[in-house]
């Protein structure tokens, strides 16, 4: 099973864990077979979804670049937690990978 997250995904990894893959080009400086996008592993695993999505949510918003007050900040969580879960779709894993 895969659960898309937007720019993220939870790939079931084994009986237990989900590991985080985020869509995005090889590292420069890195050998690839390929140069283009595709689905790389943030070598992040989580045994449960929420735990998962609270790091997506809370890297995002590291990745912001403003400085607010606390207020601020909750609510800028909250419209990244929004976002994902309206981005939440869970599809049957294809044997493309």
């Amino acid at each position: 099973m895969i659960i898309n997250l937007g720019s993220h995904r939870l790939k079931r990894y084994d009986s237990r864990n989900w590991l985080l893959e985020e869509w995005r080009e090889p590292a420069k400086g890195r050998r690839a077979k390929s140069d283009e996008a595709k689905w790389r592993s943030c070598d992040r695993y989580f045994q449960s979804i929420g735990a998962a999505m609270t790091w997506v949510a809370e890297h995002e918003l590291l990745d912001e670049d403003a400085e607010v007050d606390l207020a601020g900040a909750i609510r800028e969580y909250g419209t990244i937690v929004d976002r994902l879960k309206g981005a939440f779709d869970v599809e049957k894993e294809a044997d493309d990978d």
